[in-house]
Parts: structure tokens; C-alpha cells; sequence
């Protein structure tokens, strides 16, 4: 019964590791902002991860940076 919180709290804290924090309004909300890439937002749903970057390279960062904790499959743009 509690799967879902503890992936929740594994994934937080990975995410946390990497410069990410949690919304105050939606937990299922994290931002980053850098200079270099700007202002990111990543949207968690189960197990689903739908990531918004200003450009491709910093998408390739993020992934990069994720899959040093999680496994990952790119399911491609969102539409």
C-alpha cells in the first residue's frame, strides 16, 4: 500500500540531489532554475516523468543527470 509513497520520496530526494525543488502548490511539480539553462520544470505522475526544458540541450542534461539514479525510457515529445 505505501509503494507509491516510498517511490515518491526516492524520487524526491534523487531530484533534490540534482538542483530540483518541490512546487509549494502541486508536489507532483519540480522547478530548477540555472544560468546556463535557464528555467526547467519536470511533472511526475506515478511513475511518469514529463520534462520541459528551454532547449535540447538542456533536456539531454536533465536525462543525463536522472538516469544517474533511475533507469529511464524516452517515450518521446509530449503531444
Amino acid at each position: 500500500k505505501q509503494a507509491g509513497h516510498e517511490w515518491y520520496g526516492t524520487l524526491k530526494k534523487a531530484l533534490k540531489k540534482t538542483g530540483w525543488r518541490c512546487s509549494k502548490v502541486d508536489e507532483c511539480l519540480f522547478l530548477r532554475s540555472s544560468k546556463d539553462d535557464g528555467l526547467s520544470f519536470l511533472l511526475v505522475y506515478v511513475d511518469d516523468m514529463l520534462v520541459m526544458t528551454s532547449d535540447r540541450t538542456s533536456y539531454d542534461k536533465i536525462r543525463a543527470e536522472i538516469e544517474a539514479f533511475f533507469a529511464l525510457k524516452d517515450l518521446g515529445e509530449a503531444k
